[in-house]
């Protein structure tokens, strides 16, 4: 598929009557399979499945239910156990972390720039990268994120 599934899947559930979603993908890497399903999606299936499974799972989830391939749900859920929970904000960059830092200031993309001696369509990529990192819609989604994990604390040496 050209361009990115889990942003297609993004698009296809905003729409006014949204379709049920199955990933059907070759990526087993623990980040695809969340973003997916923090997405929307309500399967995840490895590509080389046998018709009949395939079968199977799409049938499972017309009916309501989800599907994931057995083998990933076993993998996830055992590196959930054995791993402290990671915060979607570690994964910012230090700009990024910046960035969203004054973007919860209720800063504009322009404020934003002159603050951190930036252009602008520099700071509209890093504000790209927050939101697709966070699994966030928009910047009001990806400020309530940070400032529940921040406790509201948005102010930083480093903004």
């Amino acid at each position: 598929m050209p361009g990115n599934g889990i942003e297609a899947a993004r698009s296809l559930l905003q729409l006014e009557d949204p379709p049920k979603v199955v990933m059907l993908t070759v990526s087993e890497v623990d980040s695809d399979i969340m973003a997916s399903l923090e997405a929307g999606a309500v399967g995840y299936v490895l590509k080389g499945i046998k018709a009949n499974d395939l079968i199977a799972a799409v049938k499972n989830v017309a009916a309501g239910d989800s599907f994931v391939s057995p083998n990933l749900t076993l993998r996830i859920l055992t590196r959930a156990r054995t791993k402290p929970a990671m915060s979607r904000l570690s994964s910012l960059t230090k700009q990024e972390e910046r960035t969203l830092r004054l973007m919860a200031k209720g800063l504009s993309n322009r404020e934003i720039g002159e603050r951190l001696g930036i252009t602008e369509p520099t700071v509209k990529f890093h504000v790209g990268r927050v939101l697709q990192k966070l699994g966030a819609r928009n910047r009001v989604e990806a400020t309530v994120l940070a400032q529940r994990e921040w406790g509201g604390e948005t102010d930083s040496s480093s903004a």
